[in-house]
């Protein structure tokens, strides 16, 4: 079983040990109905215990992903971590250990072939567009064509929204160009800088009494603007 996570839940221990433990219990009474059906149960302890001595059951292995962007993974990693309890009683608990992969501890992601490789260098580097963008120049060829499985994995655990438009079909299979989106949500991200930057010139501007003519002059010094483009600018920002 696999547990993806985009948030730490601090009683992962528990919710993992009742799922196996449901999980094992699935398998014997799977096992009672068919030693029921047989009428193959012989002695009182087959008959208590609904199996056979001999029976084996299969292991259940529980996989925790950490997809979280903002830290690593800060919760328990194993039963003992959640219990109170003095050092000499521990011989006699039974410990739970997750299996816990935690994105957030990996600095490269080398042993994965597969789109999970781009998922995981994503989450981990979230916070860091420059090594994002580093890391996507060295691996141009795959992160240009990344198939619609990488991109709804990518939505959901980094929230990276890869638009249709740089959607391709490549042998009959769709691929998506993160490289370009990437690019594009860069430049989105700037101009907004930009215009968010204008307004507040203007603001400052009224509110300190520069005039608008002056303001004009800002606005094509400092952001490139013709004196048409200023103006309408000015119009848009002075009265809000």
């Amino acid at each position: 079983m696999v547990e993806n996570q985009n948030y730490v839940d601090y009683q992962m221990v528990l919710r993992n040990m009742l799922s196996e433990s449901n999980g094992y219990r699935k398998q014997w009474k799977q096992r009672q109905r068919v030693h029921k059906e047989k009428k193959d149960l012989r002695g009182k302890e087959e008959y208590l215990s609904g199996m056979k001595a001999e029976e084996k059951y299969a292991p259940i292995i529980t996989l925790v992903v950490y997809f979280g962007t903002e830290h690593p993974w800060s919760g328990a990693r194993c039963l003992y971590d959640l219990l109170d309890m003095e050092e000499e009683l521990k011989e006699y608990v039974t410990n739970y250990r997750l299996n816990l992969y935690d994105c957030q501890e990996h600095d490269t992601f080398d042993e994965y072939y597969t789109g999970l490789r781009q998922v995981f260098e994503t989450v981990r580097y979230a916070k860091d567009k420059e090594k994002l963008k580093e890391i996507m120049e060295k691996n141009r060829e795959a992160y240009s064509r990344i198939d619609s499985d990488t991109k709804e994995m990518l939505e959901v655990v980094a929230n990276v929204k890869i638009p249709e438009k740089f959607k391709t079909i490549e042998e009959g299979e769709e691929r998506y160009n993160m490289c370009k989106a990437f690019e594009d949500m860069r430049l989105e991200g700037y101009e907004a800088g930009v215009a968010e930057g204008i307004k507040k010139l203007i603001k400052s501007a009224k509110n300190f009494g520069v005039s608008k003519l002056l303001a004009c002059e800002q606005l094509i010094q400092q952001y490139a603007l013709n004196e048409t483009e200023a103006n309408e600018k000015i119009e848009e920002y002075w009265g809000d």
